[in-house]
């Protein structure tokens, strides 16, 4: 009981200082009005191809969310308004809201129903310097799902050099499946912050979706519900919908729509964790590679090499006429989940370099999704980037890109297998991977007060 309430009388007292530090009390006479509003972070990163006053503005004492533009006068309709304190209580509230309710959180015009104060971080009254991160809540979510070649082609996750270069190497390499990649990685990495005291979580231990339902069985049994709540959301049309029942070939089902699911699944198991800290784990290609496979679906062996991460943020103008995503915008208005997503982030980045000897791509122009999606942090090699996870997910996210598989020194260290880990067969290359990750998170946990 004691502890409990210096809990939440030190959450209500960071809270309230944070607020009076950050400019958020109420203005003081004769001030200019927008500095009546002080982001936690640099506004750049929110939205990609838009000012961002054309979605969200903020006055003396209110943040207020414009409607889209009318489709024949151009005029934006005041949408929501709120007080800067109700602002704050709302973006909390959706800090670790189930993704299917962001939507009506969102619309719901009774501010009463907002009151949530949730402190992001574990306050320790005697910490354990052998276990430092104790009470810290850490999830780890390895991308992908496949664990065998057939479900590795219709995901489009997978890395198989092309027969001349392994001729030319004198090489007979099986494919490199991303998702055991990524589940070999967690599984290190899992085992390291348990031993620090961490509380983990992983949103998969083996091979195949979050929750379980296989290709065919999902076509069967969930894939209409999923229409109609991707329908029913504004999420989807009813004739993309149409498209995707008819017309769609199998993969790009799988890739577009399965995929899409599966992700929303996991987010939903995430936010209810309530993670302070989430790593999503994955492992790169590269781009101009992927115009250049054979008829197998096999890549050239590259010399490219680079990692990056990437954070919340960098909204299309497009995405922000879905509630949803103005539900995720608010929350990163409102709470440090930005801007702690950006320390985390660059940390990993830090220690991917050392660790690796991976250096980061620090070119934003350097291949399409950065520039059509992507907006560069100040840090190198971190990039905004409004993908799903990144959305739906509350806390300090890293979503990080460690390595090419299809750089040859990578490829013959990846493709060998020469360790094992919770029943996987892993390249100890993965263990230079997972350290960097562990290494980011006791620098962002120091650096936490």
């Amino acid at each position: 009981m004691e502890l409990t309430l210096w809990r939440k009388c030190s959450a209500l007292f960071t809270f309230l200082l944070t607020a009076s530090a950050s400019g958020l009390m109420a203005q003081t006479a004769g001030s200019p009005p927008l500095r009546a509003w002080t982001f936690p972070v640099d506004t750049h990163l929110l939205v990609k191809n838009a000012p961002l006053a054309s979605v969200v503005r903020w006055t003396a004492d209110s943040l207020i969310f414009l409607a889209p533009p009318d489709s024949v006068t151009g005029e934006q309709a005041v949408q929501k308004a709120l007080g800067w304190l109700d602002a704050m209580e709302l973006a909390h509230r959706l800090r670790y809201a189930p993704p299917d309710s962001l939507s009506p959180w969102f619309l719901q015009p009774n501010v009463a129903t907002y009151r949530r104060l949730y402190d992001a971080r574990p306050h320790m009254l005697l910490p354990d310097p052998e276990k430092p991160l104790a009470g810290w809540r850490i999830a780890i979510d390895p991308g992908h799902m496949a664990g065998d070649l057939e479900t590795a082609r219709m995901e489009g996750k997978f890395v198989c050099i092309q027969q001349p270069d392994l001729v030319a190497a004198r090489l007979r390499l099986s494919p490199v499946f991303e998702a055991n990649l990524t589940l070999a990685t967690a599984w290190m990495l899992h085992d390291s912050l348990e031993a620090l005291g961490a509380t983990v979580l992983m949103t998969r231990t083996g091979p195949g979706r979050v929750n379980g339902m296989d290709f065919d069985a999902w076509r069967t049994y969930r894939m209409e519900s999923f229409f109609q709540e991707e329908i029913a959301a504004n999420r989807m049309t009813p004739e993309k919908a149409e498209y995707f029942r008819t017309k769609a070939i199998p993969q790009e089902l799988f890739q577009r729509v399965y995929n899409a699911d599966d992700l929303r699944h996991r987010a939903a198991v995430l936010q209810a964790f309530e993670p302070h800290i989430t790593l999503i784990i994955h492992y790169n290609v590269h781009e101009p590679h992927l115009t250049q496979q054979d008829k197998n679906d096999c890549l050239h062996f590259t010399d490219a090499n680079y990692c990056m991460g990437f954070i919340p943020g960098s909204f299309l103008l497009s995405e922000l006429a879905n509630p949803e995503d103005r539900a995720a915008l608010l929350r990163l208005i409102g709470t440090r989940d930005l801007a702690d997503s950006r320390d985390l982030t660059a940390a990993f980045v830090r220690a991917s370099t050392r660790e690796t000897g991976v250096p980061p791509i620090d070119n934003p122009d350097a291949f399409y999704y950065l520039r059509k999606y992507s907006l560069p942090d100040t840090a190198t090699g971190v990039y905004a980037r409004n993908l799903q996870l990144a959305r739906l997910v509350g806390g300090a996210i890293c979503y990080g890109e460690s390595l090419i598989q299809e750089n040859k020194a990578e490829y013959l260290q990846l493709a060998r297998p020469d360790m094992e880990v919770h029943g996987i067969q892993a390249s100890s290359r993965l263990e230079a991977v997972a350290r960097a990750y562990l290494q980011a998170v006791k620098e962002y946990v120091a650096s936490k007060p």
